[in-house]
């Protein structure tokens, strides 16, 4: 589909700041084809500019999951989180 522009204009935002970004979905569990990766890295290429990693692997390292469905929670106490 189309981009949202706000989001789309964030994510440019950080890879111009030199940020690591990907794109997290569960659309590309069990997808042994790798149809599914493909699509969204040619949506990535025509409306980003670049390719971005996809994953649906969450790990340590990761600083933020932007999603419209999650709520953040802080560590260890259970509290939520709003991202601005």
């Amino acid at each position: 589909g189309e981009p949202v522009p706000k989001m789309l204009a964030r994510v440019k935002q950080w890879l111009e700041k030199g940020k690591t970004v990907k794109i997290f979905t569960a659309r590309v569990d069990g997808d042994t084809s790798g149809k599914q990766e493909q699509m969204i890295r040619a949506w990535c290429t025509e409306h980003i500019g670049q390719e971005l990693e996809v994953t649906n692997i969450k790990t340590r390292s990761m600083y933020q999951l932007w999603d419209d469905r999650a709520v953040a929670v802080q560590k260890n106490t259970g509290n939520s989180l709003k991202f601005t």
